[in-house]
């Protein structure tokens, strides 16, 4: 399995729907998310593995979304923290990433975390304007 970072693996996607044009379509947006899961599974840590990624239209918002697998079986085996980390870690790389960050005014980024039974664990959405907060 390939190893790389969750920001990197935003960052491309981003990147790649926006760098189409001004305004991404949803289309493009698939056509995106059908390229890199061709790439997937993908090792992003020892805990976190990315299986998919699709694209959805919500309103007149496009989302891409990632779900990740992580090695743990329950909520038992995480931190009692452990949802509200993986947010914050995640909000953090997005907003320093000026590729990704930029490709925000386009499309919405979720964010779904499964345990090793594909039971849910935590999701999330970072939206245009929550880099600001």
């Amino acid at each position: 399995m390939k190893k790389l970072s969750a920001a990197a693996v935003i960052g491309m996607l981003a990147f790649a729907i926006s760098g189409t044009s001004t305004a991404a379509t949803f289309e493009e947006c698939k056509d995106v998310s059908n390229t890199q899961n061709k790439t997937y599974p993908m090792a992003l840590d020892e805990m976190t593995t990315l299986i998919t990624s699709y694209c959805v239209k919500e309103g007149n918002r496009l989302v891409l979304a990632n779900k990740y697998l992580l090695s743990a079986s329950s909520a038992s085996e995480m931190k009692s923290d452990g949802a509200s980390l993986i947010k914050k870690a995640t909000l953090s790389g997005v907003c320093a990433d000026t590729d990704v960050k930029a490709s925000l005014q386009e499309v919405d980024l979720r964010y779904e975390y499964v345990f090793k039974n594909l039971k849910p664990y935590t999701a999330f959405t970072i939206k245009n304007g929550d880099c600001k907060k």
